[in-house]
């Protein structure tokens, strides 16, 4: 880019006075402009009300819904809560999320301080020698005298220097301004991620808990399904041994025993591998339990919860926060860029001593300047416009992450929702599924104990019974973990 460069030196006090507090005056009256658009919020068009609403759920707006960020209380598990008070405090995603603030932050104070005049001092010292003898020549010829041939060719001396310097760009455009709006707006999106990650952490620490406590529940009823197995394997061996079964029933009971003895085995490794992780997400060592596995698990509430309404949502949510702000930023740069077409004025001042001996040095030997200089961009190539236009782009970019941000959001809450309703349906059925189970197998056990059926009937309708509770347990499970994603997905 080519610059036209205008500097104006002001001499004396009477000249330098009026044409400084032009310059000011000019630089107040302009500094109300600023170029670029102003950033608006962005209205989602977003429904009212969510189509599908959990059973038992509230939906209320944030008015209502206290402030409080520790959604997972609502499971009334106080093992949860030490778990989720750990995440918070050591997980290494959460250390990131806030040194990412904290970058921000420096980032906010350097733009900030591009808007301070700049003071710089200095001090040097050289040794200089400088040739006299051309000079003489001119003046010599120039005043009509005779040539003198012995004339020294140089001149030898020390210069000290002793000074400060300052400069200050006027913000007549605004474009410093948009700079501290857009760097502002880059912290606001910043916070809001920092608060996404936690969200995150919380809910996979929430998520791994109830998989890890479902698998103990899953792994106890396997325990007592092998064991069944096992009788009844026993019994269909001795029946075999007396002639009375067949073969090929035997080799069905044993390879049944061997089946569950697998699946335990596959388990155990899955419990054993969602603990680690379990304990790597509260910042502990994964090679120690997260919490005490053999502490029996306490009672979870399945209440949905208060659910925001979709416009609650969408300022909350803290993926939709940051996208919003990200679009702030994107659109105050756009002012930034297009200051940078219009002329800049500075303002510069240069104060020093020079004297070529020590003994010389006092305020006397000051050399002054101060008044301002106009920067003009007559050329760049279309440079400067290109980058207005990218800027323009990077903006409409980020009003696409908004929007998708928002429709990814709406259908994330739609679908946990969803899944809500359709997982109680599916538990009324396996919990009416587990109390005919276990209706006919008290039948089967009086019958048993009046010596009408033989006890192999028993261990089969044991193991009926066992197999619905399991599928109980799997559903109860879905439901806890549903009801984690819903909170995930309103943003706590």
């Amino acid at each position: 880019m080519s610059d036209i460069m205008l500097k104006i030196p002001c001499a004396g006090h009477r000249a330098r006075g009026p044409l400084v507090a032009a310059v000011l005056a000019a630089a107040t009256f302009l500094a109300g402009c600023a170029v670029g658009p102003e950033f608006t919020p962005p209205r989602p068009s977003l429904p009212s009300q969510w189509r599908t609403t959990a059973p038992a759920a509230t939906v209320a707006s944030a008015q209502t819904i206290p402030a409080s960020t520790a959604w997972w209380k609502a499971f009334g598990d106080p093992v949860l809560d030490d778990l989720e008070a750990r995440a918070g405090a050591g997980n290494l995603d959460v250390d990131l999320a806030a040194e990412r603030v904290s970058a921000a932050r420096i980032a906010r104070g350097a733009v900030r301080a591009q808007s301070a005049p700049l003071v710089a001092g200095q001090a040097g010292y050289s040794r200089d020698r400088a040739s006299t003898a051309d000079v003489a020549t001119v003046a010599r010829e120039v005043l009509g005298l005779a040539a003198e041939p012995n004339l020294p060719k140089a001149v030898g001396f020390d210069l000290y220097t002793v000074g400060a310097g300052a400069s200050w760009e006027l913000d007549l455009w605004g474009g410093k301004a948009r700079q501290r709006e857009g760097a502002a707006a880059s912290l606001d999106a910043a916070r809001a991620q920092a608060r996404g990650a936690l969200l995150a952490v919380q809910a996979e620490a929430a998520r791994a808990y109830f998989q890890l406590r479902g698998l103990q529940a899953e792994h106890a009823l396997r325990q007592e399904a092998l064991a069944l197995a096992s009788d009844r394997a026993a019994i269909v061996q001795v029946s075999r041994e007396r002639g009375l079964t067949a073969g090929a029933e035997a080799v069905d009971a044993q390879s049944r025993v061997r089946s569950l003895r697998q699946e335990l085995t596959g388990l155990e490794q899955d419990q054993a591998s969602l603990a680690r992780a379990l304990a790597i997400l509260v910042g502990g060592d994964p090679g120690q339990d997260p919490f005490d596995l053999a502490a029996p698990a306490p009672a979870v509430s399945l209440a949905p919860g208060p659910v925001r309404l979709p416009s609650d949502m969408a300022r909350q949510r803290p993926d939709i926060v940051a996208a919003e702000a990200q679009l702030h930023a994107a659109t105050a740069m756009i002012g930034a860029a297009k200051a940078d077409l219009y002329p800049q004025i500075s303002l510069t001042g240069q104060l020093s001593i020079d004297v070529t001996s020590l003994d010389n040095f006092g305020w006397g030997e000051r050399n002054t300047s101060i008044g301002p200089s106009i920067s003009l961009p007559l050329f760049s190539g279309g440079r400067l416009e290109r980058v207005v236009d990218l800027r323009r782009s990077e903006e409409r970019s980020a009003a696409i992450v908004y929007r998708q941000t928002v429709i990814n959001a709406w259908r994330e809450v739609e679908d946990a929702l969803g899944q809500i309703r359709a997982l109680q349906d599916q538990g009324q059925e396996a919990e009416a599924d587990l109390a005919a189970w276990r209706g006919k197998a008290a039948m089967i056990e009086q019958r048993h104990a009046r010596g009408d059926i033989a006890r192999a009937a028993v261990l089969s309708v044991q193991e009926g019974v066992v197999a619905a509770e399991l599928v109980a347990v799997r559903q109860h499970t879905a439901a806890v973990l549903a009801r984690v994603q819903l909170r995930r997905a309103l943003g706590g």
